[in-house]
């Protein structure tokens, strides 16, 4: 309810600045907007009651061993350079 907080984040991997929109009153993460990807929005998960299957894994060098790949999940090692088109189709 009502309108988020909004920070632009300019300590990226990328050098990006990402526009990040937080809840104004308990401070959760909704999303965030990636310039480089126009008509994307990155919605967190925590603001799901069920959580939908990814259609991506990032940062998998980064993944501990315990954190298991899941079936049918494209991975990528680090943040692959991707097109709109690729994100918005998943």
């Amino acid at each position: 309810q009502g309108q988020p907080k909004i920070y632009h984040d300019n300590n990226t991997d990328s050098g990006t600045t990402l526009e990040r929109a937080f809840c104004n009153d308990c401070g959760s993460p909704i999303y965030h907007i990636n310039p480089k990807f126009i008509g994307l929005i990155a919605v967190k998960l925590g603001i799901f009651d069920q959580l939908p299957k990814p259609g991506m894994a990032l940062y998998c060098k980064d993944r501990p061993h315990w954190n298991k790949a899941i079936d049918g999940v494209e991975e990528h090692e680090d943040m692959p350079k991707l097109t709109v088109h690729n994100e918005v189709s998943r």
